[in-house]
């Protein structure tokens, strides 16, 4: 499951491959992945925008437009960024292909449909009805042991708790606890 690192990855490949591009086409191959938003929507919202920053919340990566929406993306346990010429050889599971004004598509895949792309007009009221805590990469040594405290249960389920922690999961956990 893509978590807070994998997405940090995806966060730099956005801003490495898509800023600053004219968004041209946008295609939805299951309206599955969408969460709160149409497709006519979703098209609607990107065609025409570029896309101007990269930012991410835990699990979340939000792509900011320049008419002040955000894309949001969340991978679920199987999600993927692809950036690539054209569609011909589109990847197995593409679930949304954004195409730009320079004929490269960045592609959005899902192979097991648990991810959701929706558009986003404020990330942070979206991060607070979420109830998403701080990010666990931006949090100091003492708020960290402070909110260990406040957890419920086992110390695993604490460090994945969202509301507490953003961004860790089951993998990270595992590794946390056994170092």
């Amino acid at each position: 499951m893509p978590e807070l690192p994998d997405v940090e990855v995806y966060r730099r490949y956005l801003n490495a491959t898509s800023l600053h591009q004219e968004i041209t086409d946008v295609e939805i191959r299951t309206a599955k992945i969408l969460e709160g938003v149409s497709v006519s929507r979703l098209k609607r919202d990107l065609k025409g925008r570029s896309m101007e920053a990269a930012h991410r919340r835990g699990k979340y990566l939000f792509a900011e437009l320049d008419n002040g929406k955000w894309l949001m993306m969340h991978f679920g346990m199987t999600g993927d960024l692809s950036y690539q010429k054209g569609i011909e050889d589109e990847p197995p599971h593409s679930r949304l292909l954004i195409g730009f004004s320079n004929g490269y598509y960045m592609v959005y895949i899902s192979r097991r449909l648990l991810g959701k792309v929706s558009i986003v007009g404020d990330m942070e009221k979206f991060i607070k009805e979420k109830e998403l805590g701080p990010d666990i990469l931006e949090i100091d040594y003492e708020t960290f042991r402070e909110t260990l405290k406040r957890g419920r249960g086992s110390l695993k389920t604490t460090l994945m708790n969202q509301k507490l922690f953003a961004g860790i999961g089951n993998v990270y956990s595992d590794e946390i606890l056994f170092q």
